[in-house]
């Protein structure tokens, strides 16, 4: 039997993009869109387990609670620009307190049954 804590450090940044071009007789036509996402998350997480062991098999559990957020940041920026020929539309979406992406991990339970040869693990997260 045995229990502790751990630390978990989050670092997220994500980046992409699309571009689409059209050209015809009366020209080009081209539309871009870029999305960037990123976020960080501090959290403090207990995390417990048992074993059991007989001369054949081996059982073990392991639980890991959601933790305690101690920090959270998140940034969301969406850009989309549509060029028609002479007007040229365009959209923006900023979202500087995006936190909600980083949700907490959830409860994290693994059972594992090892034995002579074959590994049996069940890994459930609610």
């Amino acid at each position: 039997m045995g229990a502790g804590f751990a630390l978990s450090l989050v670092n997220l940044r994500q980046v992409q993009g699309i571009s689409d071009r059209v050209a015809d007789n009366t020209g080009l036509d081209s539309l871009r869109v870029a999305a960037r996402v990123s976020g960080s998350s501090r959290q403090f997480r207990a995390q417990g387990g048992v074993q059991y062991d007989t001369a054949q098999v081996h059982f073990g559990a392991a639980v890991r609670t959601p933790g305690l957020t101690m920090y959270r940041k998140g940034l969301v920026t969406l850009d989309g620009t549509v060029d028609l020929g002479a007007p040229s539309l365009g959209a923006s979406l900023f979202d500087a307190r995006a936190a909600r992406l980083l949700n907490g991990d959830p409860v994290h339970t693994r059972i594992d049954v090892p034995t002579v040869g074959l590994i049996y693990s069940i890994d459930y997260q609610f």
